[in-house]
């Protein structure tokens, strides 16, 4: 679905739907603010990157005699080419990490982004079972395509070149896996993690994945 439009007065978006001139008021339909804030887990905001190289400065009256100034202070990296990129190791990750009376198991991602100072980046984390998505039993801890994921929140970028390791790490209540997996107690379940990375909510970089074996009790 793509919001289109919205209406104050009704206090609802204008979506677009993918099913077809057929549906709805020709394929168009509303939403109120309260019920797509309420249902929706991820929204994105499409749009051009532009980076806009700075402008060269303008010499100045030259100085009258005097000391030598301090040597100037290196030039920040020039923006990445075509955009923000990144640059990412496999997700690290502990198990069992008990807080009052629950466990959960905790992830965390080594790298940098690119060309991305003055932006919104959020990581994503999402997991695999035999290489296929698994589909999550808890709304708290999916994608919007109902895909077991969890996810920092967005993060101002300060630097044009950003380090990962200031991010949040991820955590997620290992009962949640259990869930979705849908695994017996004893039985042995091998996942794969791996991290997505966002710029603006667009997406710009993954991980490799990081297996990881449970067995629950």
């Amino acid at each position: 679905m793509v919001i289109v439009g919205y209406d104050d007065d009704k206090k609802a978006f204008k979506l677009f739907n993918s099913w077809g001139t057929n549906w709805a008021d020709k394929g168009f339909g509303w939403v109120s603010y309260h019920a797509l804030l309420a249902q929706a887990h991820e929204l994105y905001v499409a749009k051009d990157f532009v980076d806009t190289p700075k402008p060269e400065p303008k010499p100045g009256p030259g100085p009258g005699p005097g000391p030598s100034p301090s040597p100037a202070p290196d030039p920040e990296p020039a923006p990445s080419p075509g955009g923000p990129r990144a640059t990412l190791s496999a997700p690290s990750t502990m198990k069992n990490i008990l807080v009052g009376d629950t466990y959960y198991f905790g992830l965390a991602v080594a790298g940098t982004v690119d060309g991305a100072k003055h932006r919104k980046v959020q990581l994503v984390v999402r997991f695999t079972h035999d290489g296929k998505p698994i589909t999550s039993k808890d709304a708290q801890y999916a994608d919007a395509h109902g895909r077991l994921a969890a996810r920092t929140p967005e993060i101002g970028v300060t630097s044009g070149k950003w380090s990962l390791e200031k991010a949040p790490s991820i955590a997620l209540p290992q009962s949640a896996l259990r869930k979705s997996l849908g695994a017996p107690s004893g039985e042995k379940v091998t996942i794969e993690a791996y991290y997505d990375v966002y710029v603006d909510g667009f997406h710009i970089g993954r991980s490799p994945a990081a297996t990881v074996t449970f067995r629950w009790g």
